[in-house]
């Protein structure tokens, strides 16, 4: 299943009280039209190197449910900040909605796996705590969307 995200300037998930957004005007495009595959932990340990590329990774979505959202890969230390919006008339941006909507706020009782693809950013003057951070992904594309419920006392808690 492929899953368009149409990049806009702030956030990712628009609505559903998970993380901030705006529905403004497309802001990011590639440098080139190759798509490099690549990992989070790459991308964390030469940043430079794909500043301003397409890039596709394979990560796990971790959201707070109140903003803080991140793309991480669990073979190393610190994450990748997404942005866009999933549009909630693609069948994988439903998908993703329907993910987030149900049970408890972002992902305490799920997880969230995805390849991920879109423009990669790095600017290291943005500290973390600023905002966005030092590293983010524009993106325009999820692949492969899988939500498995994780089990335990707190999630029960939470209505499905």
């Amino acid at each position: 299943m492929r899953c368009k995200i149409i990049p806009y300037t702030i956030g990712l998930i628009v609505g559903l009280g998970f993380s901030s957004f705006s529905c403004g005007a497309a802001t990011s495009t590639p440098l080139s039209d190759e798509v490099v595959n690549t990992t989070v932990c790459e991308l964390i340990a030469d940043p430079r190197r794909f500043n301003g590329k397409t890039v596709r990774v394979e990560a796990q979505f971790e959201s707070d449910g109140f903003g803080n959202t991140t793309l991480l890969d669990l073979h190393c230390r610190g994450g990748v900040k997404p942005e866009g919006n999933v549009p909630i008339l693609s069948q994988g941006g439903r998908a993703f909605a329907d993910a987030l909507r149900h049970g408890c706020p972002g992902t305490i009782d799920k997880e969230i796996t995805a390849t991920w693809v879109g423009v990669y950013h790095y600017e290291p003057q943005n500290t973390p705590g600023t905002g966005r951070g030092p590293r983010w992904i524009d993106l325009s594309e999820i692949v492969n969307l899988e939500v498995k419920r994780k089990q335990s006392e707190f999630a029960a808690s939470c209505s499905p």
